[in-house]
């Protein structure tokens, strides 16, 4: 899933599911884990088509356990990215801008950042394992 392309086909194949599965959805409840629900198995449809070509390049496993995370999470609407985010460290925040929502490599990250290649993916994983913990702060109503 290295090239953009892929990551388009996902992102489209995840849209389309969310929109034909709308009337699945039930307003009283909130709307991220079912969004998450389709999105996990989305992606675990594209990894089984493309099994070969994604094989060696993807570490789908932290990836899907962050779906799992999130989707068994009962976050209200009210609770943003931007409010999750802003409980991480600044260098965790800068991270997690610039790789998973700015969409930047991990080697083009370290390049804008100053951080060795390394540094980047630990503080990446870090950031995810303290988002999934104030997810889970939330869900539990002790965030």
């Amino acid at each position: 899933m290295a090239d953009s392309g892929s990551q388009d086909d996902i992102v489209n194949e995840i849209l389309l599911g969310i929109h034909v599965k709308r009337g699945t959805y039930d307003p009283t409840h909130t709307i991220l884990p079912w969004m998450y629900a389709i999105a996990r198995y989305k992606i675990i449809d594209y990894f089984r088509k493309h099994r070969r070509s994604v094989l060696n390049s993807v570490p789908i496993e932290d990836e899907l356990d962050n779906l799992i995370v999130l989707e068994s999470s009962d976050i209200g609407s009210g609770q943003d990215l931007l409010h999750l985010m802003s409980a991480l460290p600044e260098k965790q925040r800068q991270v997690i801008q610039l790789v998973k929502l700015e969409g930047l490599s991990i080697k083009e990250a370290a390049l804008r950042t100053g951080y060795s290649s390394s540094d980047i993916k630990i503080t990446v994983h870090r950031a995810i394992r303290n988002l999934q913990k104030k997810v889970g702060e939330v869900a539990s109503g002790n965030g």
